[in-house]
C-alpha cells in the first residue's frame, strides 16, 4: 500500500518545496506600487486669493517657455480674489478672463514634485536660480504661501530645477513650468465686445471704415430659442443668419494689452456700435466706439462702454463683422 502511495507522496513533497521557495521569493506577493509623486500645492486651491507672477528674467529659458513676442510683458502680474471675483492690480487694472485664471489654478493643482535635489542649498546659482525673487507665487486666505523660483533645465531633458519656498531645490516637469508661466495678456479678456444673445434686442452698426450701416433686431423666445425672431434692416432673416452676425461682431479679438481709452480719442472715429439688451426685464444699452490712427489703418481701437479701455482689433476682423450683415442683407433682398 505504501509502495503504491510513494509517487503521490513524493509529488506532494516536491510541490510543497516549490511552494515554499516561491513564497520566499515573493512570487505570490503583490508588488509594491511606486509611490505617487507628491503634489506641489498643499493648500486648497479654492482658498487661493492672490497670484503673483514675476517678470521673465533674461537668460531664464525655463521661464520663457510659454511667452511670445506679441504678448510678452516685462511687468509683474498680480491677481487678487475678493469673494469669488478675480481682478488684476498689476501691471494695470485690466479686465480679466476668469476662465484663464481657473485654468492656471488647475495646472498648479495638478503639478507634482518629481524629486528633491537638495534640501538646504548654500548656492542655488548652480541650478540656474539667482536671487530670491520667485517666478510665481500664490497665497491662501489663511496666510499659506507657495513660492517657486524656476532655474535651468536638468541634464535629463524635460525637467527643470526650482526652489520651493526659498528652501529645497526640487525637480519640476517642463509641462508644469510651461503651464504656470504666464504674462498679463494671458489673463485678460481678449474679446472686448460681448453679450448673451438671449438678452439681445437690437444691434445697430454704423461704420465708415469699412462703410456699412445696418440694424439687427431680435425677439428672443426663452422657452424655445429655435423660435427666435430676427430681422435685418426690417427684413426677416433666419436664426442662423442672425447668430452668425452676432458671432462675427463678438469674435473680434485683440492681440495686445488694452490702453486707456483717452489715448485713442484723438484718432478718427470710424465706428459706432449700439447694443440693446434686456436683463431681468430691465432694458440697457451699451455703446462701443472704434477709433483709427490715420498712420496705421490696419487696426482700429475699440473703446468699451465705460470709456475706460481701448482694445486694438485688426481691420480684417472688423471688415468681416461689417460684411457679415451686408451679405445677409443681400440674401434677404434676393429672397424677397
Amino acid at each position: 500500500m505504501i509502495r503504491k502511495l510513494m509517487p503521490s507522496i513524493v509529488l506532494l513533497l516536491i510541490l510543497a518545496a516549490a511552494a515554499g521557495y516561491a513564497y520566499s521569493q515573493n512570487f505570490f506577493q503583490k508588488e509594491d506600487t511606486p509611490a505617487a509623486d507628491p503634489r506641489l500645492l498643499t493648500m486648497n486651491v479654492s482658498d487661493i486669493d492672490r497670484i503673483d507672477i514675476q517678470p521673465v528674467s533674461a537668460g531664464n529659458a525655463a521661464a520663457a517657455t510659454n511667452t511670445s513676442a506679441s504678448s510678452a510683458d516685462p511687468s509683474s502680474v498680480q491677481l487678487y480674489k475678493k469673494g469669488q471675483t478675480w481682478s488684476m492690480t498689476a501691471p494695470a487694472a485690466y479686465p480679466v478672463n476668469p476662465y484663464t485664471i481657473q485654468d492656471w489654478l488647475k495646472a498648479l493643482q495638478s503639478a507634482t514634485i518629481h524629486g528633491t535635489v537638495e534640501e538646504q542649498p548654500a548656492d542655488t546659482s548652480k541650478y540656474g536660480i539667482h536671487g530670491n525673487t520667485p517666478v510665481f507665487a500664490v497665497q491662501g486666505s489663511g496666510g499659506d504661501k507657495l513660492t517657486l523660483a524656476i532655474g535651468s533645465e536638468l541634464p535629463t531633458k524635460g525637467y527643470y530645477y526650482a526652489q520651493l519656498n526659498g528652501s529645497s531645490v526640487i525637480q519640476l516637469s517642463q509641462q508644469t513650468v510651461t503651464d504656470l508661466q504666464a504674462d498679463a495678456f494671458q489673463f485678460i479678456d481678449t474679446t472686448p465686445i460681448g453679450w448673451d444673445d438671449n438678452q439681445l434686442t437690437q444691434l445697430k452698426w454704423n461704420s465708415t471704415q469699412p462703410e456699412a450701416s445696418w440694424t439687427l433686431d431680435h425677439t428672443p423666445n426663452i422657452a424655445d430659442p429655435a423660435q427666435d425672431t430676427w430681422t435685418l434692416n426690417g427684413k426677416s432673416i433666419a436664426g442662423d443668419q442672425g447668430t452668425g452676425i452676432t458671432d462675427a461682431v463678438k469674435n473680434m479679438p485683440t492681440d495686445q494689452l488694452p490702453v486707456p481709452a483717452a489715448q485713442v480719442k484723438s484718432y478718427d472715429k470710424v465706428l459706432t456700435l449700439r447694443v440693446s439688451l434686456t436683463t431681468d426685464g430691465k432694458a440697457t444699452t451699451q455703446h462701443y466706439e472704434g477709433w483709427q490712427n490715420p498712420k496705421n489703418k490696419g487696426y482700429i481701437w475699440l473703446t468699451d462702454p465705460q470709456n475706460q479701455w481701448a482694445y486694438r482689433v485688426s481691420m480684417d476682423n472688423l471688415t468681416t463683422a461689417a460684411q457679415s450683415a451686408k451679405r445677409d442683407a443681400a440674401k434677404s433682398n434676393t429672397s424677397s
